[in-house]
């Protein structure tokens, strides 16, 4: 049954993860939060491997957006519509929470006014990763350098419901970035953004090389996307495709010490070979998405949606 009165609604939008989202919904039937005082919403975005019916559990319910495609954070913004608590915690179909990762959040939203909480997101590295998952894990995900910048991932982030009241939900038009446009919005509103390293979830690193090149073209969409479709800081945000500098090798890796936290120590073959493949699946999918978003993005005002690599 659903929580009556919870206070903390979980929302989790998924597309085509039926693995993931099992993994995810085990855990979270397991927090060491009373289940009574947590609820927890699925938004199917169009899935055809039958992650709707897998989400159909006791204490969970489960929303579809109409049609397929719409993007996570129409999702989202679906699942604030019916969530009914006053803290809303937000993480992904591929997260694995820890045990207390609910009741760390909550205690941090509560301890004071104003404030959206945002979790660590560990991703762990196998003994012998992939250089796609060394590149994944030193370029993404990085919440306290997130925090730092004014951003929050949406993997793990806790926000009281005022401050969707205040500032409006996640901005749907963006395929992505619309985690960090919705934080700009709210800390120019006078929120403040702290970064919690007590309350975690681990996510996977992509390990395949495509996985890695679709994700750079999609943030690379998203960057053109914003400057039509954001607000504030975004909006001004130079064109990442018309930086000649966008397609010339830097070969140049800084990511070190954050691998060596993740008791990753690179040989010069792994480093060499992980610059080598920053360049093909990163660098260069971010110049092309951005260079496709460029040419499709609408003027503001028309809110259809382009059909993007997802």
């Amino acid at each position: 049954m659903r929580a009556q009165n919870p206070e903390i609604s979980v929302i989790v939008p998924v597309r085509n993860d039926r693995p993931g989202l099992a993994t995810l919904l085990g855990r979270l039937a397991d927090q060491s939060l009373d289940d009574a005082r947590y609820e927890v919403i699925v938004v199917d975005d169009g899935s055809s491997d039958g992650s709707a019916d897998l989400a159909r559990r006791p204490g969970v319910s489960v929303m579809r957006t109409a049609g397929q495609g719409h993007g996570s954070y129409a999702a989202r913004n679906l699942g604030l519509n019916v969530a009914t608590a006053n803290v809303l915690a937000f993480t992904d179909a591929d997260c694995v929470p820890a045990h207390d990762w609910l009741e760390r959040g909550l205690s941090k939203v509560t301890e004071g006014s104003n404030r959206l909480v945002a979790g660590h997101i560990e991703v762990p590295l196998s003994d012998r990763p992939s250089s796609a998952a060394i590149i994944d894990v030193a370029r993404h995900l990085d919440q306290e350098r997130a925090v730092r910048d004014g951003f929050c991932a949406t993997a793990n982030l806790f926000v009281p419901r005022e401050v969707f009241d205040r500032v409006g939900m996640f901005n749907d038009q963006l395929i992505s970035g619309g985690d960090g446009e919705f934080g700009n919005r709210a800390t120019s509103a006078g929120f403040s953004l702290h970064y919690a390293p007590d309350a975690v979830v681990n996510h996977p690193p992509r390990s395949d090389r495509v996985q890695l090149a679709r994700k750079a073209y999609r943030l690379g969409y998203g960057a053109a996307q914003q400057r039509v479709y954001a607000e504030g800081p975004l909006r001004k945000r130079p064109h990442i495709c018309r930086r000649p500098g966008a397609y010339v090798p830097h070969f140049r890796f800084d990511a070190r010490p954050r691998l060596q936290r993740r008791g990753a120590n690179l040989t010069w073959r792994q480093q060499a070979t992980a610059q080598v493949v920053e360049y093909l699946f990163v660098q260069l999918p971010i110049a092309f998405g951005n260079l496709v978003g460029t040419v499709r993005s609408r003027p503001a005002g028309d809110s259809r949606r382009q059909s993007v690599i997802s």
